[in-house]
């Protein structure tokens, strides 16, 4: 009787190990890509969750609530934003901080909002308008 034999031989497990390669190579810069769409992605609905997390607050507390742009500690009037290191905050540049009044719109501001995250490393950027009542509303992604 003849045994069969189960299992590779060495050229078809190098053919196999050169296909792989060749199909990793091709997919990592599109990977990296991915990730830093999804960087800017979770940035952008960080920075909405702080500001509707402070809205509502000041709201509910009947409180001024004050939101940081920089790291620290939430409590119960003030939260923290801040963006990861692989994107940027093009506008605005030189806000550090907003504060919602108790009826839950922006205090001391006339106009709304645009805030731009950029990822230069994709050149696109994420946009969100905050209204003066405190409304926030994604807009078109643009370019950095």
């Amino acid at each position: 009787m003849r045994t069969i034999r189960k299992g590779f031989t060495f050229i078809e497990l190098i053919i196999a190990s050169l296909v792989f390669a060749i199909v990793a190579v091709l997919a990592i810069p599109s990977f990296s890509k991915m990730l830093a769409k999804q960087n800017l992605n979770s940035d952008i609905r960080s920075l909405a969750n702080v500001l509707t997390q402070g809205r509502s607050q000041a709201v509910f507390l009947r409180k001024e609530i004050q939101i940081n742009f920089a790291t620290g500690a939430n409590t119960d009037t003030q939260y923290y934003w801040s963006i990861n290191p692989q994107n940027k905050l093009i506008s605005p540049a030189t806000l550090s901080s907003l504060t919602f009044k108790k009826d839950g719109a922006l205090s001391a501001v006339t106009a709304d909002i645009e805030f731009k995250l950029c990822n230069s490393k994709i050149g696109m950027t994420k946009n969100l308008i905050l209204t003066k009542s405190g409304s926030i509303f994604y807009k078109a992604d643009g370019t950095c």
